[in-house]
């Protein structure tokens, strides 16, 4: 995080000092001392004292307010006793799924859902490149995406590089056969189409070629961090029908105002479990974890994937 530097008042030099002594310790840095000028009528508090807040101190509220936080949670932060007590207040709100495999032994199923553009196919391929590579699983792609051009064959490219199983399901005999293909594998991975959220017909679709394929499907919902709380809300309601039991959040690489990803968690009704801020396959994705999540959402650390 930068260092965080903020202007103190007061009515005399020693009631700014001690100002500064409050809100940031002892090991505060003093930058620069002012006086405002006689004025008439005169300035209530015309000394100033600008100071940096030593290594460890919260965040000041203008830093909270370019990160995007709301109102209520900046209050809440800013006034924590120290960083590492604002970086758990913020953990406390962040909703995360346990961390354990992505696969199963006895075989699992993870179908994608989400808008278009949102990097599902990318992250598809992440988290089985993470199975395979981490857990020694054996994992299959399969694309429902015979929509968007060029779809398969990028799914196709990432599966070759990762040396796993692909199959194409068009509908739903050929998810039910892409699934039977594969029932020897750990876990197997369904990169769905993108769909508009006000596209209550497709949704519906999707919703029945999930249930066809004669498996239990666990369902990850996968939205972009720069979603506006609108269009999220929107997402949320129609990916419901889905039964979402998981939120992956990508392109945290492309927002600066990353303190929203709060209220997107806490708004999607299932936990976090990955976050992804870049294109590269296996490296650009992490595993949510309450704290880890919050120090990057600070500006602490950042995200997987996340360069300067």
């Amino acid at each position: 995080m930068a260092a965080v530097t903020r202007t103190f008042r007061g009515r005399s030099a020693e009631e700014a000092l001690r100002r500064v002594q409050e809100a940031f310790g002892d090991g505060a840095l003093i930058v620069e001392t002012r006086t405002e000028p006689f004025q008439v009528p005169p300035v209530e508090e015309p000394f100033e004292v600008v100071a940096v807040a030593p290594a460890g101190a919260a965040p000041d509220e203008a830093l909270l307010r370019r990160l995007g936080f709301p109102p209520s949670l900046r209050a809440r932060l800013s006034g924590a006793a120290s960083e590492r007590e604002a970086v758990r207040l913020l953990a406390r709100r962040l909703p995360c799924r346990a961390r354990g495999p992505l696969s199963s032994e006895g075989g699992r199923v993870l179908a994608l859902v989400g808008p278009t553009g949102v990097g599902k196919t990318t992250t598809a391929a992440k988290l089985a490149a993470r199975a395979a590579l981490d857990e020694g699983a054996r994992v299959a792609l399969v694309t429902t995406d015979t929509y968007r051009v060029g779809a398969a064959a990028q799914l196709a490219a990432f599966a070759e590089m990762l040396r796993v199983g692909f199959h194409v399901a068009a509908d739903a005999a050929g998810l039910r056969a892409a699934l039977e293909a594969a029932r020897e594998a750990d876990l197997v991975i369904v990169d769905t189409s993108g769909r508009s959220p006000r596209a209550r017909a497709e949704l519906r679709a999707a919703r029945a070629l999930l249930a066809a394929g004669g498996r239990p499907v666990d369902v990850a919902l996968v939205v972009a961090a720069g979603i506006s709380r609108g269009d999220f809300a929107d997402a949320v309601a129609a990916f419901g029908a889905l039964r979402p039991g998981e939120l992956i959040v990508t392109k945290l690489d492309e927002t600066r105002r990353k303190g929203g990803l709060v209220s997107l968690v806490r708004q999607a009704g299932c936990p976090l479990s990955f976050a992804s801020a870049g294109q590269e396959v296996p490296d650009d994705l992490e595993a949510a974890e309450p704290e880890p999540v919050a120090q990057a959402i600070l500006g602490l650390r950042r995200f997987a994937g996340e360069r300067e």
